[in-house]
């Protein structure tokens, strides 16, 4: 079983990393396609699991990544599993979780939270700093109340894998968020909610 509560940080029991870890090992030379969600893994007592079964117990974890890993995935040494998790739902579409119809709705409402988190990186190229925001009143988002770490899950979140177009974020929330010159919107969501692992995890 999981050593933590899903959806409420922490760190993840060792076999599960360790299945991860096991998982990447057998990816192919670049991304891999969806049928790498099915490969099986042994675990610790409950028997075999589908790496999508591993990757949805991971979702929260703020353990770090093996630096191997993370140079494996190409993303920054340091990156917590909740990252791994998703950026590789980001970039491996999983036919399991969304439809085509789903992904026209997705990009609409990413589009829209990408306008709410442009309010948060305002403030913060304004001076603010991510401790303030993440404790700022709510931003109200079409008629209901939304926070900043909400705001950033709603633009990661997989209906999970959909790879959306998203557009560049300006230079100056990229150097806000200390991002290379030409990140996205959902590279900027990503950051946020890294630094919100690490600092709550």
């Amino acid at each position: 079983m999981c050593a933590y509560g899903l959806g409420s940080g922490g760190h993840a029991s060792g076999y599960l990393r360790e299945m991860f870890q096991d998982w990447l090992a057998t990816w192919p030379d670049g991304w891999p396609d969806a049928s790498i969600y099915d490969v099986q893994l042994e675990g610790d007592g409950d028997g075999p699991q589908t790496a999508r079964w591993v990757l949805d117990q991971l979702g929260d974890c703020s353990d770090t990544l093996p630096s191997g890993d993370c140079d494996r995935l190409e993303i920054r040494k340091g990156s917590t599993y909740a990252y791994a998790v998703r950026y590789i739902r980001q970039h491996v579409t999983d036919p399991e979780l969304g439809s085509d119809e789903e992904k026209e709705l997705w990009e609409g409402e990413r589009d829209t939270l990408a306008e709410a988190l442009k309010y948060y990186l305002d403030k913060l190229v304004a001076g603010g700093s991510l401790d303030e925001l993440v404790e700022e009143p709510l931003v109200i988002l079409d008629g209901a109340p939304i926070s900043l770490i909400e705001v950033c899950e709603g633009m990661v979140e997989p209906v999970q894998g959909l790879v959306v177009s998203i557009d560049i974020m300006p230079g100056m929330y990229c150097d806000a968020l200390d991002l290379e010159r030409g990140s996205n919107y959902v590279d900027g969501a990503n950051a946020i909610l890294e630094w919100y692992d690490r600092k709550h995890g």
